[in-house]
């Protein structure tokens, strides 16, 4: 009985793969489509092989896709998946792959009919961080900001195609009561977040803000650019939760932790002591420190833990292994066995603007908790491998 994730190099984004079923039909959903050609290429060739392992190139049949997810509106999650659909609308006769059903949220969608005010905020982000003063501090701004000014026009893009595709746009918002969704096989997903509160709220605050700065006429000025900074990060990710015979894997995008555990503990979700322990979690946002804290993983804990990122960026931080033994301590799991998943070997992870990945920090905070006890493993795919 299949139940597993695959994590495909994408580079500085996502693209997953969870497979389930029985080995006469396993089936499938594709989590994000990573940030470029190339990860849509590498994308497609896996899909392709998948298509043909299970005997459908044979048969003249599409592949089955139960379900493809985009879980953040960000280049690095949306881009392939923008090209996937693309390639079925425009390539008329291509039936490779049958998709049954699309989630997606798009800017419009959570914060209303404020979008370009939002893409207007977002370039006075970018401004302001160019007349700043450290340079990789500027980067990150325009890492979180710059992006929503194309993110805005993609999720639209993406809207109108899966509109084409069949597929009506909604928000996808999770109750306070949320039950998971049968998904066949065995499977079920819950929907985790966005919470309709978070959503409800961030709509409010975002309509109060630009308003009054829209009366001001300051919507690009530096204060527009630190609030555009702080909610492009507050716009909470889909989290799902997918759980087969007691078996758990929690998939996160670039959630922000807070708003994790709040959606976590609205569904009743956490234990007596405010814990989860699940099989596999996927870290938020390539594993950076600016989407988790020490808390994150006392309350939430694994056996297997997932990271994509080629260290554009700085991620995975080594500040999130840090805080995750750190969290494990708190647990009381220093001891217990427990698996990174890695889309890239940390000798291969790439410099970003001048900064290499600081490769020996990380050695010596691994050396460091293995000296206190920790139990774990390391697994990454070789260079040549999908």
């Amino acid at each position: 009985m299949t139940f597993r994730l695959e994590a495909l190099r994408a580079e500085a984004g996502d693209c997953l793969l969870l497979h389930w079923g029985d080995a006469e039909e396993e089936r499938l959903i594709v989590v994000d489509g990573g940030p470029s050609e190339e990860s849509y290429r590498r994308l497609r060739r896996r899909l392709d092989a998948l298509r043909r392992e299970r005997g459908f190139a044979d048969a003249g049949e599409p592949l089955p896709i139960e379900l493809l997810m985009v879980s953040h509106i960000d280049d690095d999650h949306i881009d392939g998946i923008l090209r996937l659909c693309r390639q079925l609308l425009d390539e008329g006769n291509d039936r490779s792959y049958e998709i049954a059903t699309l989630w997606h949220n798009a800017f419009d969608d959570l914060i209303g009919n404020r979008a370009d005010d939002l893409r207007t905020a977002a370039r006075g982000a970018v401004a302001a961080a160019s007349a700043g003063g450290d340079s990789f501090a500027q980067d990150l701004v325009r890492h979180d900001t710059a992006l929503v000014v194309a993110s805005v026009d993609q999720g639209r893009a993406l809207r109108d195609d899966a509109a084409r595709l069949g597929f009506p746009p909604r928000l996808l918002v999770a109750q306070a009561d949320e039950r998971p969704r049968n998904f066949g096989a065995g499977l079920e997903l819950r929907l985790v977040g966005p919470l309709k509160a978070q959503v409800e709220a961030l709509h409010a605050e975002w309509e109060e803000r630009l308003r009054a700065l829209d009366r001001q006429g300051r919507l690009g000025d530096a204060e527009a650019a630190a609030f555009t900074d702080r909610s492009a990060a507050n716009l909470a990710s889909l989290v799902v939760l997918a759980e087969r015979d007691g078996r758990t894997m929690l998939l996160t995008g670039d959630a922000r932790a807070d708003f994790l555990v709040e959606s976590l503990e609205g569904q009743g979700l956490l234990d007596a002591d405010g814990r989860l322990h699940v099989d596999l979690f996927k870290l938020p946002h390539h594993g950076s420190s600016r989407n988790v804290d020490r808390s994150t993983f006392r309350q939430i804990t694994a056996d297997h833990y997932v990271v994509s990122g080629d260290g554009k960026h700085g991620n995975p931080d080594v500040a999130t292994f840090e805080l995750l033994f750190a969290g494990r301590e708190d647990a009381g799991l220093a001891g217990e066995p427990f698996t990174f998943h890695l889309t890239y070997d940390p000798e291969d992870f790439r410099p970003h603007r001048g900064h290499p990945y600081p490769l020996a920090e990380l050695r010596a905070t691994l050396d460091a908790a293995r000296q206190k006890g920790h139990d774990f493993t390391i697994l990454h795919p070789a260079a040549d491998e999908e």
